[in-house]
């Protein structure tokens, strides 16, 4: 078992307080790659254009593959249209009170034709629809900036090995997003890689036809997957995890970082 020591203390001070958490949490498995239950069994909203694919991997594990730059495919927790819950369900995503999406993810391949754009995003949108989107290459990670109206840009930026270090290889990385307060927190298989304070991209006017896709102004919202028609990506995707702390005031922070310790399964290096 990791013990999440950094996780814990970077959540401590965004809290502004010392805690003693409490022994519980809240904990939501969106996806369990040991349960033989697929991605839209459970609950997710496969969205697909083009020529891109979204296929299981023997129920365990999701593969999306956007070859085309111009496609797009990814899954969301919440209908980006209506807003409506995709079928999986959890608590809203109360930023105050702090909550931590965990995923295990191994990226092959990343291509952009742009600097401002990413072949992977992961976006969590909190329940007053302050949020953050972060975008993955094969050598960075980074977060989106935007004014609202003219469109998005790359933020602070972390440069690393992302994608799989050597050919062949079925190593996978265990990224864990934390939101608190006004911040986020992105840990690496446990190393904190990247911070900031968190966006409201709600101002951005839709695509689509009649400009009726937004996931920026739906509360709750969850999405991972290529949403861009700049970039293409192939990655394989396994579990991800929701962790809500039981609303408890200042020892909130304190449950989510023992959620997110006593929800991990015991694992030395996960392989796909």
């Amino acid at each position: 078992m990791h013990f999440y020591g950094n996780k814990l203390a970077v959540m401590i001070a965004l809290a502004g307080a010392i805690v003693s958490p409490p022994a519980k949490a809240q904990v939501f498995e969106l996806q369990n790659s040991t349960d033989d239950i697929s991605f839209t069994e459970r609950g997710w909203l496969q969205i697909v254009n083009g020529g891109s694919t979204i296929t299981q991997v023997s129920n365990t594990y999701l593969q999306l593959t956007t070859t085309d730059l111009a496609d797009q495919a990814g899954l969301f927790t919440r209908n980006p249209v209506t807003g409506a819950s995709s079928g999986l369900d959890y608590p809203a995503l109360d930023r105050t009170s702090g909550y931590s999406l965990s995923f295990d993810l191994r990226l092959d391949a990343e291509t952009h034709v742009s600097d401002n754009r990413a072949g992977l995003s992961v976006i969590v949108i909190s329940s007053d629809l302050q949020g953050i989107e972060l975008g993955f290459w094969e050598d960075a990670i980074f977060a989106y900036d935007t004014d609202g109206s003219t469109g998005f840009t790359r933020g602070e930026t972390v440069n690393r090995q992302v994608v799989t270090p050597f050919p062949g290889s079925t190593e996978s990385t265990l990224y864990d997003l934390v939101v608190a307060g006004s911040a986020y927190s992105l840990f690496a298989n446990d190393e904190l890689v990247l911070e900031g304070s968190l966006r409201d991209y709600s101002g951005f006017p839709g695509t689509g036809p009649l400009n009726l896709v937004n996931p920026y102004d739906k509360p709750d919202l969850i999405f991972i997957g290529d949403d861009t028609s700049q970039a293409g990506s192939a990655f394989l995707l396994g579990d991800v995890v929701l962790t809500i702390p039981e609303p408890s005031g200042l020892m909130a922070l304190g449950v989510l970082a023992l959620g997110v310790m006593t929800s991990r399964r015991t694992r030395e290096t996960r392989v796909m």
